[in-house]
């Protein structure tokens, strides 16, 4: 055998030999070798459109593991209005080049974080936050799956006239149809309430916009579902006459939509308790004496869609324009039970995995929205306008939610409270301003005792006390590409405001366990433009620690571009002002971020 042939043949075993290594390899890894063919095939052209290479496709998110084990999850996904993009399907953390939120030292981050209640709350709960990284994906999934299925409740087999005078005579129709899903069109223009109108099981009541009248006597709810399933409430007035308009207990699969709801002595719709897969659309709640839109429990896989939640009195957080609260029900027949002081890990049964989409919440006499310890909640494209107090507050335990694109102005100017209103939120004492309004303004989205919630491309403009502020103890919490502008109407010679504030009040109202009452660990502010007036576009209160502040843009301050009152260290890279800064350079420090394997 000649010199060549043998180093052919060598050279053709080599190959056979790495090619055997090769497929031994890819047998033992074939479930990661499917998902890069997969990924390639798939995401191809991603790839040639974003600076990083893409994570993989993402298949199940957290809202499939919740929608999977539901009945109907399959034809119900079937009808998709909002695309899942592959954009969506990216972790924040890659998306935007972040550096990971857990940026403290161990020791220090088990002490001064992971040690707080709203973290320990997560752990108790069971909650992995990589689920709060693709919000995008999350809520499309939970809005597509709930809206399709509660659509098709419109549709049943068989449809009743009911042409009556009274609410007894339409609940008699009711209870004769057993369970059955059946379709009730109302064909009177108007019903007089002698008694609750009861919807029941299979019961998808329509009224063609018939008008509930008060009785003789005036009821505690003038609609009532207890126990319901399968079942809708659509296109009703009722306007006094009760305590509450629409009262939900236990209730699942139900469609409350089309309806105006005014002038009730409480709250225009309530729902207590457990309850899943429920849309609640397309509302006009105004007028109402103590709140709009009120939700205690363990509810999720709910949207709370296009409605109208408009000068609505009551100026206690909980009976904001639409509140999302977990206070213990020891009654389920009221809204009012007594607040209990517990500590936030646990709290159990909260709203979560809610879409709320395309609300319009102005001139309330709270809050537009308050969350009490609700979390893996996506409040997007709202208009939140003109309340009296926070635009949105975040508060009590509320995390992994996420608040996208809304429109949060000209909220929190305190202008219309009463004396009794204002001792109870602890302000009375500093006294009122010369149009009478208090000088304890109030920002338009707030964040306390909170944690892994992210605010981006949010419009935040023309707010009384701030634009985006953390009052105390928000940890690793993501404001990202927001609009932060003239927050500081409410400016006066007691207070200034800011754009941004990561504040440190450690002063309780009142003694209270379920709080705690630390400075803002962890988080980070990025490619945000803060513009126009306020004294600062950044605050930074003492004690402040690894708070990450780069890529944003600040124009037009007063005072300081940024102002930082902490001793200890925060990250500042590639910050743009034409204002200086005081306590922390606009692009003092180095930031690693890790992104796609390589550090930028």
């Amino acid at each position: 055998m000649s010199k060549k042939t043998r180093r052919w043949l060598i050279a053709i075993a080599a190959i056979c030999a790495c090619i055997a290594a090769l497929a031994v390899f890819a047998y033992n890894n074939r479930r990661a070798v499917k998902k890069v063919v997969t990924r390639v095939l798939e995401t191809g052209s991603i790839k040639a459109s974003l600076a990083t290479n893409p994570p993989e496709p993402v298949n199940i998110s957290a809202a499939d593991e919740l929608i999977a084990a539901q009945p109907g999850a399959d034809a119900a996904e079937a009808a998709e209005v909002f695309e899942v993009l592959a954009l969506d399907t990216r972790r924040l953390q890659e998306r935007f080049a972040l550096p990971d939120l857990a940026r403290m030292e161990q020791g220090e981050r088990a002490k001064l974080v992971e040690s707080t209640q709203v973290l320990r709350r997560i752990t108790a709960l069971g909650i992995d936050p990589e689920k709060f990284q693709r919000p995008e994906v999350e809520w499309k999934r939970i809005y597509n799956y709930v809206t399709g299925y509660t659509g098709s409740l419109a549709e049943p087999a068989e449809t009743v006239e009911f042409n009556g005078g009274c609410v007894s005579e339409l609940n008699a129709l009711l209870r004769s149809l057993d369970g059955r899903a059946v379709k009730v069109v109302v064909g009177s223009t108007q019903l007089r309430m002698d008694e609750t109108l009861v919807i029941p099981t299979g019961a998808y009541v329509t009224g063609g916009s018939a008008r509930l009248v008060p009785g003789d006597e005036k009821l505690d709810r003038a609609v009532l579902l207890d126990g319901a399933r399968d079942c809708g409430f659509v296109g009703f007035a009722i306007e006094g006459g009760c305590d509450y308009g629409v009262y939900i207990k236990n209730s699942g699969s139900f469609v409350i939509a089309d309806n105006d709801i005014s002038r009730v002595t409480y709250k225009g719709i309530v729902m207590m308790g457990a309850g899943e897969r429920f849309a609640i659309s397309n509302n006009y709640v105004h007028e109402n004496g103590n709140g709009g839109i009120f939700l205690n429990g363990g509810m999720r896989l709910g949207v709370m869609e296009g409605n109208r939640v408009i000068d609505n009195s009551g100026a206690r957080n909980l009976t904001a324009g639409i509140v999302m609260c977990s206070m213990e029900i020891e009654d389920i027949d009221t809204a009012y039970n007594t607040f209990k002081d517990v500590h936030l890990y646990d709290i159990v049964d909260s709203p979560n995995n809610l879409v709320l989409y395309d609300n319009t919440v102005a001139r309330n006499m709270s809050s537009g929205i308050y969350s009490d310890s609700g979390y893996l909640n996506y409040i997007v494209d709202n208009d939140v306008v003109k309340n009296e107090k926070e635009g949105m507050c975040f508060d009590y335990g509320s995390f992994g939610n996420y608040i996208a694109r809304n429109n949060v102005q000209s909220n929190g100017g305190r202008n219309r409270m009463s004396d009794e209103d204002l001792e109870a939120d602890f302000v009375l004492q500093i006294g009122r301003l010369s149009d009478g309004s208090s000088p304890a303004k109030l920002p338009g989205i707030s964040l306390d005792n909170t944690a892994y919630n992210t605010l981006y491309g949010n419009v935040v403009s023309m707010n009384y006390g701030s634009g985006i502020k953390a009052v105390r103890s928000a940890y690793r919490n993501l404001l990202l590409c927001n609009q932060v502008s003239d927050n500081s109407l409410g400016s006066s010679e007691a207070y200034h405001f800011f754009g941004i504030e990561l504040s440190t009040d450690t002063n309780a109202d009142q003694k209270v366990v379920g709080l705690d009452f630390t400075p803002c660990y962890e988080n980070i502010i990025a490619r945000n433009m803060v513009s126009g007036v306020h004294y600062a576009g950044v605050f930074l209160g003492e004690g402040s620690y690894v708070n990450d502040f780069f890529d944003n843009t600040f124009i037009g301050c007063t005072d300081w571009s940024m102002e930082c009152l902490s001793d200890r260290f925060n990250a500042s890279v590639n910050n743009m002002s034409n204002v200086n800064s005081r306590g922390i350079s606009l692009s003092g420090s180095v930031i690693a971020v890790t992104v796609a394997g390589r550090v930028d």
